[in-house]
């Protein structure tokens, strides 16, 4: 939820202010700070205060006429301004509005889809133009957005496609002609009030804003320039040292004979997902999966360690195909600029091409967003505690509570491309939104909770459990060994285990009992093999309504995951382990286990620091020899990050073996250091 504090006006014209600043030649986006203050990407020296919308007709009168009338919507609520008038059409849009008008009148709390009507005398046959401005509230005009009438639409003095629903009264008996019928299907084109000046100073004080720079090679040529996306090394934005922003992507769509700048993706040599400025183009077939561009971005932002990331990506989802681009020379003919094919593309959203990979670069996105941010420790295991089952009590003060989003099972009706291509899915049903799991001596204990009222258990795909006991994705299906309800529950649920991948045996029954939007079970130890006093240590996913079985993507798609995709809850219980350990802690010096480990050809270095401090990163061998310094400078307090792509000080590649990372840090009270043990393998 966006929650911030200018007043209702101002809030009111951001998204207005957000249109304004469009301009062809210049990028510009909105983006908010969370934890600071809200920002904007938009070059500040455009922020003037502006007239609100207007939007024109210019029409050709075959004879004499005395009034016109415009359809103009108020979305229900009968509240909202809007003044019409009719000028004499000369040479163009701006010299005609320049002039006086024939008529104006203003319209005040009209109601909704009336036909503004504009009497004046009778005018003779000519060329005219009509103008809706000075709009209040939410107000607007009908717009036919297939007519192919000779009349020219404009908003805000530019032509648009389609025409606005207007009629004309012929003199002298006011017969009503039409120019632009009323029709449908036929769209609402909302004329916003614009923005004053007073208005506008709240929202630049409120707002901090910076310039986009859209180059990939030059860097910042401004000292408050944002980056939109860059090769690699990517620069620093805005500071020295310590750096607001760093943009991290994909891929580039750029090449070594356009000097690194901006060009079509299907040009020999682009920078797509495979290419890394430090190794070149990976040639393997599916080298597209492995994220190797998107890794090397992230191992410059990391080093260079800013306050904001920003990640291109999730947008320009369509292979747009252009005559000749880039618009500067030179130009590419037949050039696909955003999409090409699966290795050139900008983005990060699932494939369903790639069947069970679809996923990985939204995976690679969530590891690395979570290493440079950081996540929230999970609250450890509440003591032992017997569940009776049917009676659901005794889970009030049972932790952790294992949350999931809620209203995410709503069904999808969409046009795609084109009028054929609809997108339908109505399998959203139980909105899983709590877990928890309890456990004593004999049984684990399972609790889902939804949204609303729980469907007949004999629904197919109804409420089932999966659980990853032993944490190891090369055991069960998909890491999953056992599975709770994969048929429909009677007086018990059916507990089975995976033999091989999607195949099931029964190994035993849950004791179960469903009421409301509550559902509990139990489950013996003895049946997971695990002893009476031995912590637990296992991973769980609650799915319902799924659709195709054996295929883990259909945890994004169809009915409800909880956790979605696949991603688990985990629950432990030994003191000394738990969720998030890797995480800031506040006052506490630690070098945490490199990842991966074993690793080729880069791993992850993690590390917190309690306070400011000056820290030094080296790698080892065995014999104490240093092989390389990865960092040495002062850094502030919290969890920090740094690659290492197995090369030493001179960038040659570190034969196979066992090497040490040694962190070397001091504050004005102490002096930590601590090693880790890291494997390369070739």
């Amino acid at each position: 939820m966006l929650a911030f504090s200018p007043s209702d006006g101002a809030l009111d014209a951001i998204q207005e202010l957000y249109n304004d600043l469009y301009q062809p030649d210049r990028y510009r986006n909105l983006w908010f700070n969370w934890e600071g203050k809200p920002l904007i990407m938009a070059y500040p020296e455009m922020l003037k205060a502006k007239a609100g919308d207007r939007a024109a007709l210019k029409f050709a009168a075959d004879s004499a006429f005395l009034a016109i009338d415009v359809h103009c919507p108020s979305w229900s609520n009968n509240v909202g301004n809007l003044t019409l008038s009719l000028y004499k059409w000369k040479y163009s849009y701006l010299i005609t509005t320049a002039g006086s008008p024939i008529a104006r009148k203003a319209f005040e709390n009209y109601q909704d889809n009336a036909w503004l009507k504009l009497e004046f005398d009778a005018q003779e046959p000519g060329e005219y133009m009509w103008l809706l401005n000075n709009a209040t509230e939410v107000v607007g005009v009908w717009k036919d957005e297939n007519s192919q009438h000779p009349a020219i639409s404009f908003l805000n003095g530019v032509p648009t496609t389609g025409d606005y629903e207007c009629r004309v009264y012929l003199a002298p008996d006011s017969a009503r002609q039409d120019i632009i019928p009323y029709a449908e299907p036929h769209v609402p084109v909302q004329l916003t009030a614009g923005v004053d000046a007073a208005l506008m100073e709240e929202i630049k004080s409120f707002f901090t804003f910076r310039p986009g720079q859209p180059d990939y090679v030059n860097g910042p040529s401004r000292k408050d320039h944002w980056g939109w996306l860059e090769n690699y090394p990517q620069h620093g934005y805005v500071g020295t040292g310590q750096y607001e922003q760093v943009t991290v992507g994909v891929a580039q769509n750029a090449n070594d004979a356009n000097s690194g700048h901006c060009y079509a993706f299907n040009a020999p040599g682009t920078y797509g997902r495979s290419y890394t400025q430090t190794n070149g183009q990976d040639p393997r077939p599916e080298a597209y999966l492995y994220g190797l561009n998107f890794a090397e971005q992230w191992s410059r932002a990391f080093e260079l360690d800013p306050e904001l990331v920003f990640i291109t990506g999730w947008n320009e989802w369509i292979a747009g195909r252009h005559e000749n681009w880039p618009p500067a020379n030179p130009h590419k003919p037949f050039a696909f600029p955003d999409q090409y094919n699966w290795d050139k593309s900008r983005d990060l959203e699932p494939v369903k091409a790639w069947g069970s990979k679809g996923d990985v670069y939204y995976i690679q996105l969530v590891n690395y967003v979570r290493k440079f941010k950081g996540m929230a420790t999970q609250e450890p295991a509440s003591p032992e505690t017997a569940i009776t089952i049917g009676a659901f009590d005794g889970w009030e003060g049972v932790k952790p509570e294992f949350r999931h989003y809620r209203g995410n099972t709503g069904h999808r009706n969409h046009k795609g491309q084109g009028n054929e291509l609809v997108y339908t899915n109505d399998t959203g049903r139980n909105d899983i939104v709590l877990a928890k799991v309890a456990r004593d001596q004999t049984a684990i204990y399972f609790y889902v909770e939804t949204a609303e009222d729980l469907t007949p258990k004999t629904d197919p795909g109804w409420m089932r459990l999966f659980i990853d006991i032993d944490r190891d994705k090369a055991t069960g299906w998909e890491g999953y060994d056992y599975l709770i309800n994969r048929t429909s529950p009677g007086d018990s649920a059916v507990i089975e285990k995976s033999v091989t991948d999607w195949n099931w045996t029964q190994v035993g029954k849950a004791n179960f009992a469903a009421s409301g939007n509550r559902l509990e079970l139990a489950v013996k130890r003895a049946v997971f093999g695990i002893a009476s006093e031995a912590d637990l240590d296992l991973e769980f996913k609650w799915s319902d309504n799924m659709q195709v079985d054996g295929d883990i993507m259909d945890f994004y798609i169809n009915g409800d995951a909880a956790p979605g995709g696949r991603f688990n809850f985990v629950y432990q219980t030994a003191s000394e382990t738990g969720v998030g350990e890797h995480l800031r802690s506040p006052n506490k010096f630690a070098l945490l286990q490199n990842y991966p480990n074993p690793f080729n050809p880069t791993t992850c270095i993690r590390y917190h620091l309690a306070d400011r401090a000056k820290v030094k990163l080296d790698i080892l061998n065995l014999s104490g020899q240093r092989v390389r310094t990865l960092l040495n400078r002062c850094q502030s307090a919290g969890l920090h990050t740094m690659n290492w792509d197995a090369t030493d000080e001179q960038g040659a590649r570190v034969a196979s073996g066992i090497y040490l990372c040694r962190l070397t840090a001091s504050d004005e009270m102490q002096v930590f250091q601590d090693a880790q043990k890291m494997l390369y393998l070739q």
